[in-house]
């Protein structure tokens, strides 16, 4: 690339393209990123009109940029404008260093380099022209093409991204434009030229080999500016980078170690200790000899400086990494030659117009001379021999000078050749020979130009002190009586210094001129020259005491960590140097005898002084510093009357024997008195406290100072520090104003009180009394200090209470008042409106005021001691309190008010080490919590409800509150993470985290966006990777970067920065001792400051085995703020300890606020790459497979479940009398029925027999029951009421029936909005049995919105327990089943008796009773007489109770009939078919029982009874169905969630601690008979933040979970399972267990020829957890082993009644149900579906049917799936979309879910063709997306009996899918295929039509559903209208799972 021009450019980019081409596309795109990264492009068409030819702006604006950018498209070429542009182009590209960046758009690389193709085309158009002028221009094209053609940088863009292509283009732009020399343009004359040479000498993209570049030259020629500017301009190519400046001079006074630390600081970032060189030479070796670097060594004059830095010649190719670069400036080429270096670049002098050009910008501030100065000039720039240092001081020394000075000038110049031509004839060398002498004839004459006190300074900063500060340099010099603030100034005009930052420097030419001119002063004896610099020279002069008069200044510079000894001396060398101003000896040891020191010292700096006391003679009058750490003085000099008022610091730190100081009152400008450490030091002058313009007072460490003066007035204090002074027991009066102190520091004093005096300080700040044990309180003058932000009062224990009005420090920040008496805080304390941290820890003691408080201590006990007290109303005040800490303040039960939850501002809360065993709830308000402290909080019980703000909650040695092994709980958010820490961590803390699968990207970058705008300090992590992110804003493959930084933007929208860095490591780099990766360091830098750098240790778990490591660093903007907004950039960079481990590649990425979502998102993914399970490839997918089965597994699958042979009873094992009572009962008992309910009256039977009625669908082990209801029941005709039976058991089976017992029930209605309707009923107890019934009459009130009904028993009798009920809606079919039900109970029991009872009133409005007439009573003639009497009379009476008995010549031992229902008595056989049963389990109800051990024992009991018959079990907790339990059978499919933490026993020894594991498959396992599936077990972690789960609407919240099955060859991938969360689950439980099973027929033999079956699990909630995993096959000798698993998991729920209790303890009913209308399983006909029987036993179907009445077409409801059939009709047009055929395509809106208006999804299909075809049994819609196939498709069952319905042979199929079917699968879709079929296949949909349905359609929606049932109405009979055909199905996502499995089933 060429090199940029260093003048100044108006654009930096130039656009070239041809615009027809790309101005509306590429460039126009291209144009918009340069712009919007704020780069100045120029593009023709926004600043210059288009004419005939190329103007010369356009010509201009080329020249005027530092890029080209050429966008070749295909008609490029065709355009003589572009191809003029283009020639131009290359002419800058060669002349001024322009950047040419070419972009091949569509179009070869080779046709535009070759001009072949449509290039080719274009210029056999161009040659058509017989001009030779026109020909020589398109022959420049050519080359002009070609040469940007092969340009290194290009872009080709054909196949690939254009904006990637835009981002890489404005990232190289960027790069280079940050680059920019830094170095002045005005002193850069003749750069290019010389800079193309180095970089063809460096030959940097050779990256083979280290190259080494030797740049020679004579002082000033410019060798260093070189070396700058190849700095600036390829460092960035480099890992590292270090440009040691002055190597001869550092080595000359720090020595070769100095110099290896340096280097090593720079290329590494941190300090090496370097002791001696061999140990240097090996860490520099070791260290470099994988990083690519350039290391750039200036001014070197020795051999050794640069073996000891980069090796030897032959060394260094192991001693730097590949591709690395040396450069080393040197005046001595032969020392060059002799390191063996051929690689030589000879800095030759400017030409004389590069030379006349530099000299008119210093002499004429313009690029020529004046032209009356011309020839003079010529003649100047002619002497200068074109040296730039020599032109710049002679241009400045001229510059505004006459022509006369210009003419006098040149004559002394003439009059130095004469005498240089006679020196060369008497053989001395000559300024031919020794061209710097020449420079320094051009010194001389600037230097001769300077007037004695500018000369002085001159050689001061030569000698003395370049490099140091302006300030102090001046006040030195000012002290010497000199004037340098207009001398320096002058000194800089006329380029004989500059100034860097803020300190003083010059060229080193310059330097060595200065000091040439001393040595000349006495060439031979150093000790009659004016100045001594050089530490040899000092040596020798103060070691043979040659020192004079002469001698000014004397300064012995020993290099670092290297002492003196002269304690031989014998005589005082300083005495001979009377005129002695510039003394500086760090660490010289002299003898006693050395202690002289001169009047006319200025600066004196002697470290380690010999002498107890300066010398009598000594007047201290004219110093300005005075330095003498260290020293052996006692006092420094006798009282004396000179004038100090020239001091501005004394420095004695560490002087151990200093007792006393001198009175400092005529040191009036003193700014700086340290007396640090000064142990000795009892006492300090008064006049210390007059010192007006001292600054810094520092009396740290001065154990035995015991006083200051009374009284202070020390304006101009800024600070004061009297840390330490333990003797110290006053601190003086404040006397006048010192309102600029800002800092004052009594830590660790003795002092007692504070003087009211302290008010005056008002412009205090920071006020330090830590560990201040003797004072005894604060007084209230402390409270006027109104600028005080800080105030540390720590330790300061007999302090008592805070000032009264400690309100009016309205701007106090920080608070910190621990270990102290305090135990309240004044009521104006709520006025600290600005607090961000208070402290009050350890305050809850007695406070040691007295012999009486330490007694009382010691006797009262410890729950008796002070506590912390904390205002009610404090908190709320505080509103920006950041953190708190209440650590250790006795805090009690109640102690802290409710309104901490009022600190919204609060991070940090620190409560650990006290009493309380709860917390106020009000903490979840604090929002902005980030870690709560509660280490040692032995009592406490729970933790509150927390913020999803709190990150890390500390809980060490919390007994009671942790309730697991673990060390760790991990809770999750929308925030990310919480952790609950309980032990502190050690090596084994990593097997606690859980693993959260496919969410772990999720949940970490959720915690990353929290982290990054909650976040002040450095984010640190590492991954597993080989490449830096593809969005990272910056990156190269070295090991270090930088970034331009947003300008003019001063933080307010970007917010941080991110370091990638990929590390390859290398064999032996893996591990250290400690198992541990070496430190890797990150350095980050702007061009303003270094911002230090950050430690990362380098895990081994993240790597196996040498590889690549990854690591990021996010560093917020909010750490570096003030630096980062006065910067340009930031750079880093990163390096190891460890030669093996290589930072490879690096990356920074810009975060903006607005991009943090985006940002966290995409470095989550990058981060959990490491950690996500990798999906193996190359898998078939198993379908649905038809397959025969054996005639054994056949039989098997056929009796699945437990069944009987099902005999007729009636008509052979019936007697006679029987048959006889039975026609008696079926004559009497719908008597009874009648009569009540023509009365309208409940009914009650009592039976003898211990049964359970198996007629009942709902049955529960609770004296509770809830029947769910369907929609607009009580519109229905045909229900009449609800039928209960309700079991009693009580001791021995004795009741007394003499003592009236009574049964409390109580019967609820319940809608969506709670309870409707409540009914209170009181039935006599006659038998354990009793049958009600409850009319519906009494529910007249009840709108068709109920939802459920439930019913709960009472009793007041003792030890009588309700072991079972049940509950069933009554329709008028069913009265018959009833009557039958009560004759075989009465004959299941002996004696055949019941009693009989009517219970209830009349309702005086009975519009909504069913009709019934009183039967008129005619006893059958087969009764007895008594009995026919008796029978008489209570029917024509109104006796409300009646006992009936049955008379029998024999006793009828278990009678059986054929019926709908059946009876199991007690300890009876089973011996009928399998009845469908709902027995609720009610969890709450074993809190209520007195033997809750009985009672769930009482469960097991009844579970066995059931065997044999499909029993589904509901386990319901506070009305919520928290598990449901059906049948296990091995040939079906099985789920089953249960809340629990461990898998069932069954899988033990089959588990894992993963969420994935392989299982070995045994050999010819499909042809196994007795293998029946594969069960899998796994138990999750429930993570999710408590809060979170509170603030949930809908707590029962569906997820999915899946379990993926693969093999070698296929994967078996089963229907997602869906479940819910429950409140129960996950706040008190904290963990599940999902049971799945798998029959074998499902793999249809795939696993044949298979090895390993690789289970893998996935869920659909972040915050759940894998814990364990466990899998088994299971074989037919199994199944009963696994079935008694179950049952026994079903009830271990109740092993542990903690967690039920916890639940309930927020209950404050005593009822057992609250409704809630989103609980799953409301409504019953969904139940078979749910549990999976709908397919299994089709009759199911009809069971549940035979429950609840079918509902009418005009049910619509929009959250529940609708299907219904109709005669055709024309409503197509009402569907927006439709189309002909079986097909259509319904496209989605893109805010599709952000749309709340949408309800769902409405479809319809015409059949027809059914006159020679079998009836269809099920209508399909399949719907597809454009990325996945749907997982459930939507099917209608449909019956032969509906359909013989529909008179024509032609039907449409009208549905509706609500929108929560979908789920969220149509996410990121934008269209669906809707296909419809039937299970018949000549039976086809020939039309068909969809219409997405809104909130504001569902009524049209029900109008059309009436048009279609008005339709109807008009082709069948009114019989048929009774009957529709159409029906409501309340299908679940879980239920369309289910349909799904038992699809499979039936395959």
């Amino acid at each position: 690339m060429a090199t940029k021009t260093s003048q100044p450019k108006k654009y930096d980019v130039f656009l070239s393209f041809r615009g027809e081409d790309t101005r509306l596309n590429f460039t126009d795109h291209l144009y918009k990123a340069l712009s919007d990264n704020r780069i100045f492009t120029f593009r023709d068409d926004k600043k210059l009109g288009r004419g005939k030819d190329v103007g010369p702006e356009l010509l201009k604006a080329i020249e005027d940029s530092t890029f080209a950018i050429v966008v070749f498209s295909v008609d490029y070429a065709s355009s003589t404008w572009c191809l003029i542009e283009l020639a131009k182009i290359v002419e800058c590209k060669k002349k001024l260093g322009l950047i040419v960046l070419p972009v091949f758009y569509h179009v070869e690389i080779d046709d535009v380099k070759e001009q072949t193709g449509k290039f080719g085309e274009a210029f056999a158009k161009h040659y058509k022209t017989d001009s030779e002028d026109e020909i020589r221009k398109v022959n420049q094209w050519r080359e002009a093409l070609t040469e940007v053609a092969i340009s290194m940088n290009r872009w080709h863009i054909k196949e690939r991204s254009e904006t990637k292509a835009s981002e890489e283009i404005v990232e190289v732009v960027l790069k280079e434009l940050n680059l920019t020399f830094s170095t002045s343009n005005n002193d850069l004359v003749g750069m290019a030229s010389r800079m193309e040479k180095v970089h063809a000498l460096l030959n940097i993209t050779q990256l083979e080999v280290v190259l080494t570049l030797g740049i020679w030259g004579m002082a000033g020629i410019g060798k260093t500016t070189i070396a700058e500017h190849v700095k600036t301009e390829i460092s960035d190519k480099f890992d590292a980078c270090a440009f040691i400046t002055n190597v001869r001079e550092e080595f000359e006074k720090n020595g070769i170690i100095h110099l290896q630390n340096t280097l090593y600081k720079y290329l590494l970032n941190h300090e090496a200790n370097i002791q001696h060189v061999e140990m240097g030479r090996n860490v520099l070796r070791n260290r470099l000899w994988s990083r690519r670097v350039l290391i750039i060594l200036d001014d070197v004059d020795k051999l050794e400086q640069i073996e000891d830095l980069v090796g030897s010649a032959e060394q260094q190719h192991g001693w730097l990494g590949p591709g690395s670069r040396v450069i080393v400036t040197t005046r001595n080429k032969h020392l060059l030659k002799t390191y063996g270096e051929n690689n030589i670049h000879e800095v030759n002098s400017l030409s004389d117009n590069e030379a006349l050009q530099l000299f008119s910008r210093k002499a004429f501030k313009r690029n020529r001379p004046f032209d009356d100065f011309v020839n003079l000039s010529h003649n100047f720039v002619k002497y200068a021999d074109g040296k730039p240092l020599a032109l710049k001081v002679l241009g400045s020394f001229l510059f505004g000078s006459d022509m006369d000075k210009w003419k006098a000038t040149l004559n002394k110049f003439n009059e130095l050749q004469v005498r240089n031509s006679m020196e060369s004839n008497n053989g001395k060398a000559t300024s031919k020979k020794n061209p710097e002498q020449r420079i320094f004839h051009v010194l001389q004459i600037s230097f001769d130009g300077l007037d004695d006190d500018q000369k002085e300074i001159f050689l001061d900063i030569a000698c003395f002190f370049k490099g140091k500060e302006e300030y102090l340099v001046k006040k030195i010099l000012q002290g010497c009586g000199l004037h340098p603030t207009i001398d320096i100034r002058l000194l800089i005009e006329k380029s004989l210094i500059i100034m860097m930052g803020n300190k003083l420097w010059m060229h080193d030419l310059l330097q060595q001129f200065g000091q040439y001119i001393v040595r000349q002063q006495c060439p031979e004896e150093p000790g009659k020259r004016s100045r001594i610099w050089f530490h040899e020279d000092a040596h020798n002069v103060l070691e043979k005491n040659t020192g004079t008069e002469a001698v000014k200044g004397i300064f012995l510079n020993l290099p670092k960590n290297v002492e003196l000894n002269l304690s031989t001396v014998r005589v005082d060398p300083i005495l001979q140097m009377k005129n002695l101003r510039l003394l500086k000896f760090p660490n010289v040891h002299f003898p006693k005898c050395v202690g002289y020191l001169p009047k006319e010292l200025r600066l004196l700096e002697w470290h380690g002084y010999p002498q107890k006391s300066m010398p009598l003679s000594f007047c201290p009058n004219k110093l300005v510093e005075l330095n003498m750490s260290s020293s052996h003085i006692e006092r420094l000099w006798k009282e004396t009357t000179h004038d100090l008022e020239m001091l501005i610091s004394i420095n004695l730190t560490k002087c151990l024997h200093l007792s006393q100081i001198p009175n400092l009152k005529r040191a009036s400008n003193l700014e700086k008195l340290i007396l640090e450490d000064c142990i000795g030091l009892s006492k300090v002058h008064p006049s210390i406290g007059e010192l007006k313009q001292l600054v810094l007072l520092n009396l740290k460490g001065c154990e035995s100072l015991k006083s200051l003066p009374q009284g202070i007035n020390l304006e101009s204090l800024e600070t004061f520090i009297l840390s330490g002074c333990k003797k110290l027991t006053k601190f003086p009066e404040i006397v006048g104003n010192m309102d600029r102190l800002s800092e004052l520091y009594l830590d660790g004093t003795a002092i007692k009180e504070l003087p009211i005096s302290i008010e005056h300080l008002s412009g205090l700040i920071l006020l330090n009394l830590r560990d201040c044990k003797s004072i005894l309180k604060l007084p209230n003058e402390l409270c006027r200090l109104t600028s005080l932000k800080n105030l540390d009062i720590s330790g300061c224990s007999l302090v008592e209470q805070l000032p009264e009005n400690i309100g009016h420090l309205e701007q106090l920040e920080n608070l910190s008042a621990g270990r102290t008496a305090i135990r309240k805080v004044p009521p104006s304390f709520v006025l600290l409106k600005k607090l961000k941290a208070l402290c009050f820890c350890e305050c809850g003691g007695v406070a040691y005021t007295s012999c009486w408080s330490v007694l009382s201590c010691c006797l009262l006990p410890r729950d008796e001691s002070i506590h912390f007290q904390l205002p009610n109303s404090l908190f709320s005040h505080l509103i920006s309190l950041r953190s708190l800490c209440l650590r250790k303040c006795n805090l009690r039960e109640n102690a802290i008010p409710e309104d901490i939850g009022c600190l919204s501002s609060l991070k940090l809360l620190d409560l650990s080490e006290n009493s309380f065993a709860s917390l106020p709830e009000s903490i979840s308000q604090l929002f902005n919590l980030r870690n709560l402290h509660l280490n040692g909080c032995e009592r406490l019980e729970s933790l509150p409800k927390l913020p999803l703000s709190v990150k890390h909650v500390f809980a060490h040695g919390c007994p009671i509150l942790k309730n697991s092994n673990s060390q760790i709980s991990i809770w999750t958010s929308d925030r990310g993470l919480t952790v609950i820490h309980y032990d502190t961590p050690d090596e084994d803390a990593s097997a606690d985290l859980p693993f959260f699968g496919e969410h772990n990207e999720m949940i970490f970058s959720k915690q990353l966006e929290d982290n990054i705008y909650n976040g002040e300090i450095p984010l640190k992590y590492d991954f597993i990777c080989t490449r830096i992110p593809e969005w990272c804003s910056q990156k190269n493959n070295r090991s270090s970067i930088r970034i331009q930084i947003p300008l003019e933007d001063n933080g307010k929208t970007w917010i941080g920065f991110a370091i990638f860095t990929v590390f390859i490591i290398q064999e032996g780099g893996i591990l250290n001792e400690n198992g541990k990766l070496e430190n890797a360091y990150f350095s980050f830098e702007t061009d303003k400051a270094d911002l230090g750098n950050e430690q990362f240790v380098l895990d081994h778990s993240r790597i196996t085995r040498t590889g690549s490591y990854g690591v990021c660093i996010y560093v917020p903007q909010a750490k570096f703020a003030e630096q980062l907004n006065k910067a340009s950039h930031v750079a880093a960079s990163i390096s190891t300890e460890n030669s093996h481990i290589m930072a490879d590649k690096c990356g920074i990425h810009i975060a903006f606020n607005k991009d943090v979502p985006d940002f966290s998102r995409r470095l989550s993914q990058i981060i959990s790459e490491s950690m996500m399970f990798k999906y193996k490839c190359g898998r078939k997918r198993i379908k649905a497979t038809k397959f025969e089965t054996s005639k054994c597994d056949e039989e098997i699958q056929s009796n699945q479940h437990k069944q009987i042979k099902r005999e007729s009873y009636r008509s052979s094992t019936e007697s006679d009398s029987a048959r006889k009572t039975r026609r008696h009962l079926e004559w009497l008992v719908p008597i009874l029925i009648q009569r009540c309910y023509a009365h309208n009256y409940g009914f009650a039977f009592n039976f003898h027999l211990k049964a359970i009625p198996t007629w009942f669908f709902h049955h529960s082990v609770a004296p509770f029951t809830v029947c769910y209801l369907p929609m607009n029941l009580f519109d229905e005709k045909p229900w009449v009421g609800f039928c209960l039976y309700v079991l009693l058991t009580w001791p021995n089976d004795s009741l007394d029936l003499e003592t009236p017992s009574e049964l409390d029930f109580e019967f609820q209605a319940h809608g969506d909005g709670g309870e409707i309707s409540r009914i209170n009923y009181t039935i006599s107890i006659k038998h354990k049995l009793l049958l009600l019934n409850i009319p519906r009459v009494y529910f007249k009130f009840i709108p068709n919105q109920c939802r459920a009904v439930s019913a709960m028993f009472r009793t007041k009798i003792q030890n009588l327990e309700i072991e079972m009920c049940g509950i069933r809606l009554v329709s008028e079919q069913d009265l018959k089943t009833v009557v039958q039900m009560i004759a075989d109970i009465t004959l299941s029991s002996y004696p055949h008796h019941f009693c009989y009872e009517e219970f209830g009133k009349f309702p005086e409005d009975s519009s909504s009773a069913v009709e019934f007439t009183v039967p008129k009573v005619e006893i059958p003639i087969d009764f007895d007489y008594y009995e026919r009497d008796s029978l008489k009379e209570f029917l024509s009476s109104t006796k409300r109770i009646c006992h009936f008995s049955f008379t029998s010549k024999e006793k009828v031992e278990r009678p059986h009939f054929e019926s709908s229902y059946q009876i199991i008595p007690a300890c009876t056989p089973k011996d009928s078919s399998p009845v469908f049963i709902n027995l609720q389990i009610v969890a709450e109800n074993a809190l209520k029982v007195c033997d809750p051990i009985k009672w769930q024992k009482g469960i097991e009991e009844t579970l066995k009874r059931l065997i044999g018959f499909d029993v589904v079990i509901t386990l319901i907790l506070q009305g919520h169905i928290i598990s449901v339990f059906k049948p296990f059978n091995p040939f079906s499919n099985y789920n089953l969630c249960f809340p629990r933490k461990e898998i069932l026993d069954w899988f033990e020894g089959y588990k894992v601690r993963k969420r994935n594991m392989d299982i070995t498959l045994p050999p010819n396992l499909s042809a196994d008979h007795n293998w029946r599936g594969i069960a899998v077990c796994v138990s999750f972690s429930v993570h999710e933040h408590p809060t979170a789960i509170r603030d949930y609407k809908i707590l029962q919240h569906a997820f999915g979970l899946r379990c993926h099955l693969n093999t070698e060859e296929y994967c078996f991938h089963p229907p997602m399972f869906h479940t819910n969360k429950f409140k129960f689950i996950w706040l008190h439980i904290r963990g599940f267990i999902w049971l799945t099973y798998i029959p074998s027929y499902e793999f249809a033999g795939h696993l044949n020829g298979q090895s390993i079956l690789e289970i893998n699990i996935f869920n659909e909630c972040p915050g759940v957890a894998i814990t364990n995993l466990g899998a088994r096959f299971l074989y037919q000798q199994d199944v009963e082993e696994l079935t008694q698993s179950i049952a026994k998991c079903r009830s271990s729920i109740f092993d542990n009644l903690d967690p039920i209790r916890q639940t309930m303890a927020h209950q404050h009913c005593e009822c057992y149900f609250h409704f809630d209308h989103d609980c799953s399983l409301h409504y019953l006909a969904g139940i078979a579906a749910y549990c999976g029987f709908e397919n299994e036993n089709p009759s199911l179907a009809a069971k549940t049917e035979s429950i609840y009445p079918r509902k009418t077409g005009v049910d619509f409801d929009r959250g529940m799936i609708y299907d219904s059939c109709f005669p055709p009709t024309e409503i197509l047009d009402w569907f927006r979309l439709h189309s002909t055929g079986s097909s259509l395509t319904i496209q989605l809106p893109p805010s599709l879910y952000g749309d709340g208006n949408w309800i769902g999804l409405a479809l319809c299909a015409y059949f027809s063709d059914l006159q020679h075809q079998e009836i269809p049994h099920r209508l399909t819609c399949q719907m597809k997306t454009e990325k996945v196939g749907l997982e459930s498709q939507h099917e209608f069952q449909i019956t032969n009996e509906e359909l013989k319905k529909l008179n024509s042979g032609e039907f449409i199929w009208m549905s509706y899918i609500p929108r929560r079917w979908f789920s969220d699968r149509l996410k990121h879709c934008s269209l669906i295929e809707a296909s419809f079929e039937s299970d018949r296949q000549k039976l086809s949909a020939y039309k068909c039509g969809a219409r997405l349905l809104y909130q504001h359609d569902e009524e049209e929606f029900k109008q059309t559903i009436n048009h279609c049932m008005a339709s109807f109405s008009d082709s069948i009979s009114d019989r048929f209208t009774q009957q529709a055909s159409t029906r409501k199905t309340g299908r679940t996502l879980k239920q369309t799972e289910a349909e799904d499995k038992g699809k499979r089933t039936q395959q």
